[in-house]
């Protein structure tokens, strides 16, 4: 007599032996899920290991613990020596090739070898490649899509070569899947989508990041233009003239003048305006806004500090002392040495730190909050009819191109500026000024709390 749960167990273990098929490519079975996140672990996106495309619906994984492996409908149904021809390369046929154990790092798998002739973006594990001595290749996708649907080379993507100042090689357009692990030398993000590349050198760019400009006017430094350049390797401890962190891979500067941005802080300071005001400071001063060195919204730093700095000696003084970046070692001897970025943002007004958004003079280094800084909150001015209220930013529609409508002149959507909160106004015609359009006709002259 068989007792009844092991009996129950006994038909499991045969009903998954029934369902456990092997397949030429893995050492361990794999069982059929309806579902790939049925499956696995819910941890990110389930991808195919063999055409590493993200898996929508029925799968094959492994039965192993840990093991990760799972295959696609698709790909599962793939023999070992599948050929086909295809309309692309119709002159000889394309045989389907296993290149898992030769793609195991990353510089392995992104390369030129290994672009897809068809749609551009990286092969996975498996492709269909030629035989002979074309070096054509296809990934799953598009071998077994294309096989019914092309019948011409009018959908072959062209391989597009620019040449560019962050590689002394071309750099070929090619595509980036998420999980293709690519990020943008200048700016340090991750790629989607096309990207620009050298595999020699391993540089990788998202096309944007590409076509920055090799020759800009900016606002910081008016009496020159910025050009465009890697940085060099005399560079390596160099702050951008802006943001005070280490410059990135690529800067625009003026290198009689030493003046050097980093290429992104270029570019989201373009439109900045100087906002002189005699009775705060000196020099003109420069709305900032999204450092590098992430803060938290409540004025605490990341290592749960407090915003209140009045035992720092170097808190709140002119000279700028107590910024920028700063060499530490972890304790531990030389070779263990890291660069460590210390940033004392102190407003000179109310001695606290600046977080995520202030303005700042690049001559001295005097940071202040907007509000210490005095600016009436609401504002008569005769360019507009009604009052104008200080706002900290305002996008006024998706057009990625802003005016100031005192002044005509395009502005930063990012920065502050005085606006007209009529109801009427803001649905039919907004109006928004720069702050240093408006303050010069303000009367009386404002004078900030701190300086009374």
């Amino acid at each position: 007599m068989i007792d009844a749960s092991c009996f129950g167990s006994s038909q499991d273990h045969h009903q998954q032996v029934r369902t456990r098929v092997k397949h030429w490519s893995h050492k361990h079975g794999l069982k059929p899920v309806s579902n790939s996140a049925a499956g696995v672990e819910e941890e990110g996106p389930n991808d195919c290991s063999g055409c590493h495309e993200t898996i929508q619906g029925p799968a094959y994984v492994c039965e192993k613990d840990g093991c990760g492996f799972m295959l696609d409908q698709s790909c599962f149904g793939l023999s070992k020596n599948h050929q086909l021809l295809h309309p692309l390369h119709p002159h000889h046929p394309l045989q389907l090739s296993d290149n898992t154990k030769q793609l195991q790092s990353q510089t392995q798998r992104i390369s030129s070898d290994n672009v897809c002739d068809g749609c551009g973006y990286i092969c996975g594990p498996f492709s269909f490649r030629c035989q002979e001595d074309c070096n054509f290749k296809l990934d799953v996708r598009c071998a077994l899509s294309s096989e019914e649907s092309h019948n011409s080379d009018d959908d072959q993507q062209p391989r597009t070569i620019i040449n560019h100042f962050m590689d002394p090689h071309s750099l070929s357009l090619f595509n980036c899947r998420e999980n293709d692990g690519v990020n943008c030398a200048i700016c340090n993000d991750p790629i989607v989508g096309p990207t620009y590349g050298c595999f020699q050198c391993e540089i990788y760019l998202h096309v944007s990041c590409a076509e920055f400009q090799l020759q800009i006017q900016h606002p910081f430094h008016p009496q020159h233009p910025l050009r465009a350049s890697a940085t060099s390797q005399d560079q390596s401890t160099s702050v951008c003239k802006s943001c005070k962190w280490f410059l990135g891979a690529a800067v625009y500067q003026c290198r009689p003048c030493g003046f050097s941005l980093d290429m992104l802080c270029a570019r989201q300071t373009r439109l900045s305006s100087p906002l002189k005001l005699d009775r705060l400071h000196q020099h003109n001063l420069y709305y900032t806004v999204g450092d590098k060195y992430e803060e938290t919204d409540d004025g605490e730093d990341p290592d749960g500090g407090s915003d209140d700095v009045e035992d720092d000696p170097d808190g709140g003084s002119d000279d700028g002392e107590g910024e920028g970046p700063v060499e530490e070692t972890d304790g531990e001897g030389e070779n263990n040495k890291r660069i460590v970025l210390l940033f004392k943002k102190i407003c000179n007004a109310c001695n606290k730190k600046c977080v995520k958004s202030y303005y700042r003079c690049l001559e001295c280094k005097y940071i202040i909050h907007l509000k210490c800084m005095g600016l009436p909150a609401t504002v008569d001015h005769s360019c507009h009819f009604h009052p104008l209220t200080l706002v900290e930013r305002f996008v006024e529609d998706d057009s990625g191109v802003y005016y100031c409508h005192a002044c005509q002149q395009e502005r930063n959507p990012d920065c502050p500026v005085y606006l007209c909160k009529d109801k009427e106004c803001l649905d039919k015609a907004p109006f928004a000024a720069h702050i240093e359009c408006i303050v010069s006709e303000v009367s009386p002259v404002f004078i900030p709390q701190f300086l009374l």
